[in-house]
């Protein structure tokens, strides 16, 4: 049996350092307390985003985002759809519904967790957007961060 000590590694050539499958290589988080409200069918920015450069084009990236939602229902179904896009596109959608009988606003946490392999080493930016459905039973408006809490998003490289 052999024992290594070492104080320090230092990679021979930048940017080719230790990668370990299945380990977390890089994180960047970010968060926002502002409050976005949106009261129609159209997406909308919630402002929560984050930007990560990949150190390997084979790694992949675990978003995880979290916020707190306050929506409203007359009586009836009412659906927010959250979009998580890389780049301006689309990879992944959540949903959260309620089904009232009555006049109501509802006050949730909110959360996306996505395994995403954008096989690239530019920097890549994650954003969500949200919307509402196109229900006629809305009641009020919809606000994500709602009244100053935070809205937080977390990217996390993995070595492949």
């Amino acid at each position: 049996m052999s024992t290594l000590y070492v104080d320090t590694i230092t990679e021979k050539t930048s940017g080719n350092g230790v990668q370990i499958p299945g380990h977390v290589v890089q994180v960047v988080s970010s968060s926002t307390t502002t409050q976005v409200i949106n009261s129609s069918a159209t997406e909308v920015s919630t402002g929560i985003s984050a930007s990560i450069t990949p150190i390997s084009a084979s790694n992949k990236i675990m978003v995880t985002m979290s916020s707190t939602l306050l929506f409203g229902s007359n009586s009836g179904n009412l659906a927010v759809l959250f979009n998580l896009k890389r780049g301006g596109t689309t990879i992944a959608t959540a949903e959260t519904k309620d089904n009232v009988n009555a006049i109501v606003q509802l006050a949730e946490t909110v959360s996306i967790n996505f395994l995403d392999a954008p096989a690239t080493t530019s920097a890549t930016t994650y954003e969500v957007f949200f919307q509402e459905s196109a229900s006629t039973n809305r009641y009020g408006s919809t606000a994500i961060n709602y009244n100053g809490r935070t809205g937080t998003i977390t990217l996390m490289e993995i070595a492949q």
